[in-house]
């Protein structure tokens, strides 16, 4: 079989695969975000001796270390709480987020879901943020193309899901 043919056939292939799931008709979904007690570690944290690697080639050194808010270059202290940060992923949808090494899983399980939010328009982010994990708000992200909406109806913004977490569903097409 020559290059031509064989690609042809390979695109045969993987219409037929992509179309077979669904039958070639797009389909709805409802987004929910998920439970943080079912996240799991994926990543690695970083080692000290990285991070002081990742602060010399980022930083140079520490701009001010007395900083009453300090930014990410202020001290290495400051820099180790921003970046020292492992991948995790929770639910079926495959939301992922980077959330502190600081952070354990019983920390997680502890964590509400306070909002959800969407942005963009052919690829669309999920952001769901939980709040009582830890010191800050955690999010998870899931990035999919096509456009979805908040439970107004809104394709674009941000719902409050503190009162009523269940109800905080994103529809997709």
């Amino acid at each position: 079989m020559h290059g031509g043919a064989r690609l042809a056939l390979a695109a045969v292939v993987a219409v037929g695969a992509l179309s077979a799931g669904d039958g070639g008709v797009a389909r709805a979904d409802t987004l929910r975000c998920p439970d943080l007690a079912a996240a799991e570690q994926v990543g690695n944290c970083p080692s000290l001796r990285e991070l002081r690697i990742l602060f010399g080639s980022t930083c140079g050194g520490e701009a001010n270390p007395d900083a009453a808010k300090p930014g990410l270059c202020d001290s290495f202290e400051e820099f180790q709480r921003q970046r020292a940060t492992a991948l995790w992923e929770a639910g079926e949808a495959g939301f992922a987020g980077y959330l502190p090494c600081a952070l354990t899983a019983k920390d997680l399980a502890a964590g509400r879901l306070a909002a959800v939010a969407v942005a963009g328009k052919r690829v669309t982010r999920i952001t769901c943020t939980y709040a009582g994990a830890g010191d800050g708000p955690v999010t998870l992200t899931l990035r999919r193309r096509g456009a979805c909406a908040l439970p107004s109806g809104a394709a674009q913004g941000r719902a409050d899901c503190t009162a009523d977490p269940a109800a905080c569903a994103v529809d997709c097409k």
